[in-house]
């Protein structure tokens, strides 16, 4: 039986969404290879951007799911890397945020109180590990 593409990928980011939410026993890895502050245009608001890549094979992970949660309200936000790995998310206000990264066959990874400031821009070049466990286990 044929389903349209859409079904899968809703289907997908509800595991995702699932895995990260109800597992007692989550492992999270990764490291930030770089991390950086500039200066940006906008002066209102900032800016959040960075690479994700596959920790062994030094490639860009293409489509991860990236969440962003700003801890002191309830505005959260999802996006999914490019097929380079490359994400930017603009025109953030100021406060401090989150960040979450996953994709199935890679463990999940955090960066937690993000400082965001008007007309900064903030960069993190990512390394993910990948998740060698069969599904259902972490």
């Amino acid at each position: 039986m044929k389903y349209p593409k859409y079904v899968f990928l809703i289907f997908f980011l509800a595991s995702c969404f699932i895995a990260h939410k109800t597992e007692k026993n989550v492992h999270y890895a990764g490291n930030i290879l770089e991390s950086k502050s500039e200066n940006s245009k906008n002066d209102s608001t900032g800016t959040i951007s960075g690479e994700l890549f596959d920790s062994t094979t030094k490639i860009g992970i293409s489509y991860t799911w990236v969440g962003l949660k700003q801890l002191d309200s309830k505005k959260k936000v999802a996006i999914n890397t490019d097929y380079y790995g490359k994400f930017i998310l603009k025109n953030l206000s100021p406060g401090v945020y989150s960040l979450e990264f996953g994709l199935v066959g890679y463990f999940p990874f955090i960066i937690q109180n993000i400082l965001v400031t008007k007309g900064k821009a903030i960069f993190y070049k990512i390394e993910l590990v990948e998740n060698d466990l069969p599904l259902g286990r972490s």
